[in-house]
């Protein structure tokens, strides 16, 4: 019994979980504005038609960055002090998009 339980555990950590099979799509770009870069815009993205799900904040040189994302469409809407709030969709395939890079207007 023990024998068999062993084989059945080793089967299935080699064959893997489905879940461990996921996607790992990284979603990563700039915030801007007409002059330069964008520090600490709020940065939040969701499937469409979703709850917001992910946050991030843009560091010292405007780039933001989502890893483990899975491929659809999402909406991403960018907030700062001082410029207009900016919403994009983008749809994402199998593999990672470029470098998106998104210019804010000053409000």
């Amino acid at each position: 019994m023990r024998s068999s339980f062993t084989v059945v555990l080793i089967l299935f950590t080699s064959l893997g979980s489905p879940c461990l099979a996921a996607e790992s799509i990284t979603i990563r770009g700039t915030i801007e504005d007409q002059t330069s870069s964008v520090p600490n815009a709020a940065v939040e993205l969701s499937l469409s038609g979703a709850r917001p799900r992910w946050f991030t904040t843009t560091d010292n040189a405007g780039a933001f960055r989502f890893e483990n994302l899975s491929s659809g469409s999402y909406v991403m809407t960018i907030r700062h002090d001082g410029f207009e709030t900016k919403t994009i969709h983008l749809d994402v395939g199998a593999t990672s998009p470029e470098l998106v890079r998104i210019v804010l207007l000053v409000s």
